[in-house]
């Protein structure tokens, strides 16, 4: 919500105003898409691949129109997307560049953490992800003249210059982190490398052991360039397995073993969203995400008990199609 409401902010150079557009994934998390058009601004989806979850960046060139301002890319699930295409086509069309990073603490793409390559990058310290501070969020940014307009953003729109209160130069939000959930960002900092090398063994771990089940599950994944960092382990259920992702959802879910879909899947079929005029490319693949595609955690704390469940409930359903 902040970051765009810097870009529409009118003391910017070359501000966002009310309807552009703004291309994006059609599977993404709602609130990405929230930020967006509560902002007055205009949505344009394009599809996934199957093999990444995330926006297939082929496309992007395909929905540029004169109104088109930036792009917003959603590295879902921890895993980058392909940066060095988005990248080029946002300097060849002039285009902003914003990534949502919530899933994607300490990621990188070509030896570059992820947050560093749009104009801005948005972190969530929820405590699901992979830094948890409970709630809260972090913005990173390549000008340094956002600096002092973010903050404002986050503080009821007040300006503030040498620690002392100015004035209230826009209309904005409290959202302020306490202090109780910065001192525990600060104590997640300091491990950040334990829980980011625990999330991708885990995550090695469930695909490594399950990979002789490929022929009815896929398994997600990464560019060359890409080093994720895992928020979760996905699946796609083929579609000519023997069973529906509803049926292997339902069993683990017997097992005491949590599942989730990707994300808000085709965000296009949720019913938040029926009624409006959204512009989409044909969004074949996301709507096999949102009808195939689930995950399983890889959280740091998960014992090697604890994955040895999860890896023969898995084995105890796809035994029987094997």
């Amino acid at each position: 919500m902040i970051a765009f409401a810097l870009l529409r902010d009118k003391t910017i150079d070359n501000p966002l105003t009310e309807g552009d557009e703004i291309i994006t994934s059609a599977v993404l998390f709602p609130t990405a898409l929230s930020a967006i058009t509560l902002n007055g601004l205009t949505p344009v989806l394009t599809d996934v691949e199957v093999e990444t979850l995330n926006i297939n960046a082929d496309l992007i060139e395909s929905v540029i129109t004169p109104r088109t301002r930036a792009i917003l890319v959603s590295h879902n699930l921890g895993n980058p997307c392909n940066m060095d295409k988005i990248m080029a086509i946002a300097r060849k069309h002039d285009l902003y560049v914003v990534e949502d990073c919530c899933d994607s603490h300490g990621a990188e793409y070509g030896g570059k953490k992820l947050g560093s390559f749009g104009d801005l990058g948005c972190f969530s310290f929820h405590a699901g992800h992979t830094l948890a501070t409970g709630e809260g969020g972090a913005i990173t940014f390549n000008n340094l003249s956002y600096r002092k307009k973010l903050l404002s953003f986050k503080a009821c729109g007040r300006d503030e210059e040498n620690g002392k209160m100015q004035e209230y130069t826009r209309l904005a939000y409290k959202l302020r982190m306490i202090d109780l959930q910065a001192a525990m960002g600060i104590e997640q900092l300091k491990k950040s490398d334990m829980i980011v090398n625990r999330r991708v063994e885990n995550f090695n771990h469930l695909c490594m052991a399950l990979e002789k089940y490929k022929k009815h599950l896929m398994f997600v994944e990464s560019y060359p360039k890409a080093k994720p960092v895992w928020f979760s382990t996905p699946f796609t259920v083929r579609e000519d397995a023997p069973f529906s992702k509803d049926e292997i959802v339902e069993w683990l879910e017997s097992q005491n073993i949590q599942t989730r879909p990707i994300l808000g899947s085709n965000i296009m079929r949720q019913p938040a969203v029926q009624g409006m005029d959204i512009k989409t490319t044909s969004l074949k693949n996301s709507d096999a995400v949102h009808e195939r595609s689930f995950y399983v955690g890889c959280h740091p704390n998960l014992t090697a008990e604890m994955m040895q469940h999860i890896v023969n409930s898995f084995e105890k359903f796809l035994q029987k199609y094997s």
